[in-house]
C-alpha cells in the first residue's frame, strides 16, 4: 500500500512538472483588424476569451493544442493561446499536486 502511494506521488510530481497549465491551451481564431483601424488590449482580451472564437470538435468541446513539437497544432487562421478553463469543467488538470494525483 505504501509503495503504491509512493509511486502515485512520483508520477503526480512528474505530471505536475510537465503538464502544469498545458490543458488550458486552445486554438483561438485570429483577430483580423484593418491596418487603418486601432484596437486596444481590452478588445483583444475580450476576443480571445470569447468561447465562440475557439475551435471546437464535433461534440462542441474546445480543442486542446500546444506550441511544442509533437503537440497538436492549430490550423491556419488560428493561434494556440492559454485561455479558458481546464477540460471537463475543471476536473481534469495537473495544476496542483492533489488534482495531479487524482488525474
Amino acid at each position: 500500500m505504501t509503495l503504491t502511494i509512493f509511486c502515485l506521488m512520483v508520477f503526480a510530481l512528474f505530471a505536475l512538472q510537465v503538464y502544469m497549465g498545458e490543458l488550458r491551451n486552445k486554438c483561438v481564431m485570429d483577430l483580423v483588424v484593418p491596418p487603418w483601424e486601432n484596437f486596444t488590449e481590452e478588445i483583444w482580451f475580450s476576443w480571445i476569451n470569447d468561447s465562440s472564437h475557439w475551435m471546437v470538435d464535433d461534440e462542441a468541446v474546445p480543442i486542446i493544442c500546444g506550441n511544442l513539437t509533437g503537440a497538436r497544432h492549430c490550423p491556419p487562421d488560428f493561434t494556440c493561446l492559454c485561455v479558458g478553463p481546464n477540460p471537463n469543467h475543471g476536473y481534469t488538470n495537473f495544476d496542483n499536486f492533489m488534482w495531479s494525483m487524482l488525474t
